[in-house]
C-alpha cells in the first residue's frame, strides 16, 4: 500500500467511526496524527458546521504565542488547493481579534496534492497577507506552509534537509562524521524559506517581541562594532546532514537541517533582509553532524541533547526518553498492546498513545482534569507532571530489579485511566451531535468524567488494588457510563456552566467536587460501582 492509500484508509476509518464526510475526517486525521492533538482538542480546534470563513481549524499555542489557521484540502488536484490560499486570507481577517495577543501567525494548508505547481501562488498570497498585517499595524511573524504528499513522505520515511554550500572562517575542525567551526550564516539566505532547513527543529521562529532573545540578537547585529563578535555572544547552532564534501574554505552539504538554532538563523537572515547594504559575513559557531537518512532515532537523540539548554521540554523531546522503549516492550509482552510514543507512528485503534496515557494519568491520579484537557503541553514541559507519569528512577529500578508483579502494577496504574478515557471518549461521541439529546460541546467532558471515576473507584482501589479493579473496569463502565454522562450534562446545563470554556480552569471541577459528588445521582452511580 502506498503512502497516499494509507492516508486515505486512515481518513476513511475516522470518517466511518465518527459519522463524518472524508473531507472533514481528513482534518481530524492530520490534527490528531501530525499535530498530536487529542480528539477533544481537535474537536475544540476544528470549526463548527461547514468550513467557516477560511478557517477549517484554529489553534492558539499559548506557550509560544502563536496563532495557527488551517485549511484542509482532501484532494490531489493543485487547482483545488489554490482556493485554500484565498480562503486563508479571509481566515486571517476573521481572526483579527486574536492577532494583537500573539507574536506569530502560522497559516497551514494540508493537502494530498503537490505544492510544486503553486509556488508562485504561495508567494503572492504571503505578500498580500503581509501587506494587510502591516497596514493594520499587526507586528507578527508570518509563516505560510503547505503540507503536501511530498512533505508527508519526508516526515514518514527519512531525515531530510536542503542541499547547500556554506563558507567557513579560517580553519575548522573536520572529522569523518562531524565538522565544527565558524560558519557564515548569510549563506543560508537563499534557503531560509524552505521548511526542510528546520525539519528537525523543536521550535519555529518566535518573533522579535521586545526583550526576547531574538530581539537582543538583532540589537547586537545592528551595532557595527559588535557585529563581528556576534559569534562570541551567541550559543551557536547544531545541524545535521547526510553527507558533506569539503572544498577549501567551503563545504557542500546534502540534506542540511538545523536542529538547534532556528532563532539565531532566522534573526540573522531577517536582519540581512532589512539591511541589504550589509555585505560582510555573519559568523556563528556551528556543529554539523553527519547521519544516514534512515537514522531517525539517532537524529532525534541529537536533537534532544542539543536542546537541553532551553528551560522547557516538549512532547517530541520526551519521545526520545529511553523509558518509553521499556514501556513499549512491557505493554507488548504483558498486555499485547502497541505503544505509540513518536509523532506519526502507526498503530491500531486500540494502540496506547503516549499523550493519551499521560493526559489520562494527570486527570485521574493527579486530580487535574483541566490540565489534561486544556494544557496537555504542560505535562511534557513541566518535570513535576512528566516525572509523575513516567518516573525515571522507578522505571530504572523496575528494569534492573523489578519482578513481574511490580512491573504489571506500574503499567496498570497507567492503563486504568487510559482505558476509562478511551471507552468514555467513544461513549460520549455516540451520545452527542446531530440526532442526539446533547450538543457536541459535551465531548469536552472526557477528562472530567475520568476524574469523577477516580472518586467513584476510590474505595475499590483501596480495598482491592489496581489489578482487580482493572480486571472489571469494562463491566463498571458498561454499567455506569450512560448514567454518569447524563448526570454530568444535566448538572452543567442546570447550573448554566459554560462548556467547554469552564473546563479549561478549575471552575468546573470545583463545582463537581463541592456539589455534584453530594447529589443522589452520584451516590446511586457509586452504589452501581460497588455492586459490580
Amino acid at each position: 500500500m502506498g503512502l497516499i492509500d494509507e492516508i486515505k484508509a486512515e481518513t476513511q476509518e475516522i470518517a466511518s467511526e465518527r459519522g463524518l464526510s472524508e473531507d472533514k475526517a481528513f482534518g481530524y486525521w492530520f490534527l490528531e496524527k501530525y499535530e498530536d492533538l487529542s480528539p477533544e482538542e481537535a474537536e475544540d480546534t476544528i470549526t463548527d458546521g461547514p468550513w467557516d470563513r477560511g478557517r477549517d481549524a484554529v489553534y492558539v499555542d499559548e506557550d509560544n504565542k502563536v496563532l495557527k489557521i488551517y485549511q484542509f484540502k482532501y484532494s490531489e488536484d493543485p487547482s483545488y488547493v489554490r482556493g485554500a490560499l484565498t480562503d486563508l486570507q479571509n481566515g486571517v481577517i476573521a481572526e483579527e481579534n486574536r492577532l494583537k495577543d500573539v507574536d506569530a501567525l502560522d497559516l497551514i494548508v494540508v493537502t494530498l496534492a503537490s505544492a510544486d505547481q503553486i509556488i508562485e501562488d504561495l508567494k503572492g498570497v504571503r505578500r498580500r497577507i503581509k501587506n494587510w498585517l502591516t497596514r493594520h499595524k499587526y507586528n507578527v511573524d508570518l509563516r505560510l506552509e503547505v503540507i503536501d504528499l511530498k512533505r508527508f513522505r519526508e516526515l514518514s520515511e527519512r531525515l531530510f534537509g536542503v542541499d547547500v554550500t556554506l563558507t567557513w572562517r579560517a580553519k575548522h575542525i573536520e572529522g569523518e562524521s562531524a565538522i565544527i567551526g565558524l560558519l557564515d550564516a548569510s549563506g543560508l539566505q537563499n534557503v531560509i524559506g524552505r521548511d526542510e532547513l528546520f525539519s528537525f527543529n523543536i521550535r519555529r521562529f518566535l518573533g522579535f517581541h521586545k526583550g526576547s532573545v531574538s530581539w537582543k540578537m538583532r540589537e547586537t547585529l545592528k551595532d557595527e562594532e559588535q557585529r563581528d563578535s556576534f559569534w562570541i555572544l551567541n550559543n551557536g547552532i547544531v545541524c545535521l546532514c547526510t553527507s558533506f564534501e569539503p572544498k577549501d574554505d567551503r563545504t557542500d552539504f546534502k540534506n542540511f537541517t538545523i536542529v538547534n538554532g532556528a532563532q539565531t538563523i532566522n534573526t540573522i537572515i531577517k536582519f540581512l533582509e532589512e539591511n541589504p547594504a550589509v555585505e560582510e559575513p555573519i559568523w556563528v559557531v556551528a556543529k554539523v553532524l553527519k547521519v544516514r537518512e534512515e537514522e531517525i532515532d539517532w537524529a532525534a537523540k541529537i536533537t534532544e541533547s542539543s536542546n537541553t539548554q532551553t528551560p522547557t521540554s516538549t512532547r517530541d523531546l520526551k519521545a526520545v526518553d529511553r523509558s518509553h522503549m521499556w514501556i513499549e516492550s512491557q505493554l507488548r509482552d504483558e498486555f499485547n498492546l502497541s505503544y505509540l510514543y513518536k509523532r506519526g507512528q502507526r498503530g491500531g485503534r486500540d494502540s496506547v498513545r503516549m499523550k493519551d496515557l499521560a493526559q489520562a494519568y494527570v486527570a485521574f491520579w493527579c486530580q487535574e482534569p483541566h490540565v489534561a484537557f486544556a494544557r496537555p503541553g504542560q505535562i511534557f514541559a513541566r518535570e513535576e507532571y512528566y516525572e509523575e507519569v513516567f518516573p525515571p528512577a522507578q522505571i530504572e529500578e523496575l528494569k534492573e530489579r523489578g519482578d513481574r508483579t511490580r512491573r504489571r502494577e506500574f503499567l496498570l496504574l497507567r492503563l486504568l485511566p487510559w482505558k476509562i478515557v478511551l471507552k468514555g471518549r467513544d461513549f460520549i461521541r455516540s451520545k452527542t451531535g446531530p440526532g442526539t439529546l446533547y450538543d457536541k460541546k459535551f465531548r469536552s467532558l472526557t477528562y472530567h468524567m475520568t476524574w469523577i471515576y477516580s472518586e467513584l473507584l476510590e474505595e475499590e482501589l483501596c480495598r482491592e488494588g489496581v489489578s482487580k479493579v482493572y480486571s472489571k473496569i469494562d463491566k463498571i463502565l458498561d454499567k455506569t457510563l450512560d448514567q454518569l454522562f447524563e448526570a454530568l450534562c444535566d448538572f452543567f446545563i442546570n447550573r448554566g456552566t459554560e462548556i467547554p470554556r469552564s473546563l479549561k480552569s478549575e471552575h468546573a471541577q470545583n463545582e463537581l467536587r463541592s456539589i455534584f459528588t453530594s447529589t443522589p445521582r452520584f451516590q446511586k452511580i457509586k452504589a452501581l460501582v460497588r455492586n459490580v
